[in-house]
Parts: structure tokens; sequence; C-alpha cells
């Protein structure tokens, strides 16, 4: 059988978001090992700035981290720690992910 092409069309927006998810898997924040877990807790809850991108009508993003709630502010760079900013970049790359992959499916009829 022979592979179809799929012409997948893209936003600016999401293609460079894909593209930075492709081309630098190295920048991904990633936890250095720790020797205890106490350690651990310290790189976890250590302050980070973060700037969430102010789309769609929505002016809060709410992230919810071991039980508890954060609600952060789009448009304005916010003091989060480590943990919330972890958890908010790995749902932006899932999302990105899936409008690829809608994309193809939707270009696949």
């Amino acid at each position: 059988m022979a592979e179809k092409k799929v012409t997948v069309s893209l936003t600016t927006e999401e293609l460079l978001a894909l593209k930075q998810l492709v081309k630098e898997p190295e920048s991904r924040v990633v936890a250095p090992v720790m020797a205890s877990a106490k350690n651990a807790d310290a790189y976890y809850d250590e302050p980070v700035s973060i700037y969430l991108h102010p789309y769609g009508t929505k002016e809060y993003l709410t992230a919810v981290v071991n039980g508890v709630t954060y609600q952060v502010r789009r448009g304005v760079n916010v003091t989060v720690p480590r943990r919330v900013a972890l958890v908010i970049r790995q749902a932006e790359e899932n999302y990105q992910r899936a409008l690829v992959f809608d994309r193809r499916l939707i270009a696949q009829g």
C-alpha cells in the first residue's frame, strides 16, 4: 500500500511552538538528581518567573498541583513555584501536540 502524503496547515504561533518543542528538547527544565527528598522539595518550591501568552478569552490560567489551586494571570510576568511552572509547561506542550495531531486527522479526511 502506497503512503499517503498529508498536508498540515498551522498558524504562525503553532508552528513556532512546534519548532521550539522539536528543536530545543535540551531546554526543558529537568530536576537535577537529588540526594534526598528534602532537597527535591526545595528545588520544586524554588520560585521562578514565567510569562503566559494572553491568547483566548480567559484572563487567568488555573493549575492544580498536589491539591493546591493556582490562578496565573496571562500577559504579565509572574512568580510561581517551579513545580507549578513545570505543570503549566507540560500542559502547553501537550496542547501543541494535540493541535498537530488534530490537524493531521482533519487533513486525512
